[in-house]
């Protein structure tokens, strides 16, 4: 379908030789730059207008699950290595200073999320649960944290709201839990979504100001340096009658039951997104779901409002809504093609598909026998991670000069969206 929004490839940065697992958007010294990660353990920050790497290093031994920038110079990292590590950078550094190290629980594939000293990652003891610390850090980097939750169950909760003809039909399905927890959300600074391996969708309110030190299920740790969108969706949803109609209050931890739908069942939550009151969730299967939670009642009269669309290709790896055009989205799929979508009274509508451009000459392969054999070309290359960065304005104080002023404009980026594939290649599209 052609379109004039359409993005267009503009370049491609090659510096993984593994998948890239994770992009993101780092700010250091007022410039913009691209971080991402591979499924070997390494992270590199890019400089978006030279196209070259800033900064590179090993962090991990094993996939990156989760990088992003929580300070200024602060990066945190989390990987299947079983450990989470926190890194100072600066420019007097080729390789970035590791500050602090926490294990975790490697057997999980989930991401972690952050903010304003509040980590909450897969449970050390069962990826079906998660845990939450309070970490703190004083001008020499030195380090501490307080483990405020520990092993918390969603399902736990979540059963508390159910009726004995919903157990006993669970029961009768074998299902005991949600199974391990596949994605985080936080959005804002108390609620969290979770998608689980079954399916399921799960909403919560955490309170994170009511933690009391002397808890005595808490532990805390000194530990010191370690060198080793505005788019509105409101009027669109129809009520479909699921889930619960109560709000069930854990006394401590404080956290509450929010949001329960059981829609993309039996297939694990795979992509989260969040505009204003809606969560969008997607799935290994074709279908997506945009939950508006906020009209969720818990009164006698249950109101679950969701809008389900079938999209065209299977594996929904990665979601960003648009926020240049309202109740626009753009996927991504495990076949490596994007998609532009606009949801219009319900419905689901393709503006337009991007497919990465991808050599069109086979390499030949010398045999054993010695006889050169052809590779068959890829028609695809897996999708997986979807990034839109919106890169600062150029600051044109002090330049004097019609030509250096006209030269810092062109220099400005703007926005872009980058997409990372299997191969180990981004592609920036505009």
């Amino acid at each position: 379908m052609k379109d004039n929004s359409k993005p267009e490839q503009v370049f491609s940065l090659r510096g993984h030789s593994k998948p890239v697992t994770c992009l993101g958007s780092v700010v250091l010294e007022n410039r913009d730059y691209l971080i991402s990660s591979d499924a070997s353990g390494l992270i590199i920050i890019w400089d978006i207008h030279t196209k070259r790497p800033y900064k590179q290093w090993q962090a991990h031994s094993d996939t990156i699950l989760s990088v992003r920038q929580i300070e200024e110079e602060l990066i945190l990292s989390q990987s299947r290595d079983g450990t989470l590590k926190i890194w100072k950078v600066n420019n007097n550094s080729s390789v970035p200073l590791e500050v602090f190290l926490l294990p975790i629980n490697p057997l999980n594939f989930c991401n972690v999320e952050y903010i304003k000293g509040n980590l909450i990652t897969p449970a050390t003891v069962d990826s079906n649960n998660f845990d939450i610390y309070r970490l703190k850090y004083d001008d020499n980097l030195e380090f501490s944290f307080t483990r405020i939750v520990t092993n918390f169950s969603a399902f736990a909760l979540f059963n508390k709201t159910k009726k004995i003809e919903e157990i006993r039909r669970d029961n009768e399905l074998g299902r005991n839990d949600f199974g391990i927890i596949m994605k985080m959300l936080l959005v804002g600074e108390s609620k969290l979504f979770l998608g689980f391996e079954s399916g399921e969708v799960i909403g919560l309110q955490i309170d994170l100001n009511s933690h009391i030190d002397d808890n005595e299920s808490s532990k805390t740790i000194e530990l010191g340096n370690n060198s080793s969108s505005s788019s509105k969706l409101s009027g669109l949803f129809n009520a479909r009658p699921k889930a619960f109609n109560k709000t069930i209050i854990n006394k401590d931890p404080p956290i509450k039951l929010i949001y329960a739908n059981s829609f993309h069942t039996p297939n694990p939550i795979i992509s989260m997104a969040h505009v204003n009151n809606s969560l969008i969730t997607g799935s290994s299967n074709k279908k997506i779901a945009i939950h508006d939670y906020s009209n969720y009642s818990f009164d006698n009269t249950l109101i679950d409002d969701v809008i389900i669309s079938k999209l065209h290709h299977h594996g929904i790896q990665s979601i960003i809504v648009d926020d240049a055009i309202e109740n626009s989205f753009l996927i991504g799929y495990w076949n490596g093609l994007i998609e532009g979508m606009v949801l219009n009274q319900k419905i689901m509508q393709p503006k337009f598909e991007i497919k990465r451009d991808l050599p069109r000459v086979s390499i030949s392969e010398s045999t054993i026998s010695g006889q050169e054999s052809e590779n068959p070309m890829k028609e695809s290359i897996k999708l997986t991670y979807l990034a839109s960065i919106q890169t600062s304005p150029p600051n044109t104080e002090g330049k004097r000069s019609y030509k250096s002023l006209l030269q810092t404009r062109r220099n400005y980026i703007g926005k872009l969206l980058f997409a990372a594939y299997e191969d180990g290649t981004i592609v920036a599209y505009r």
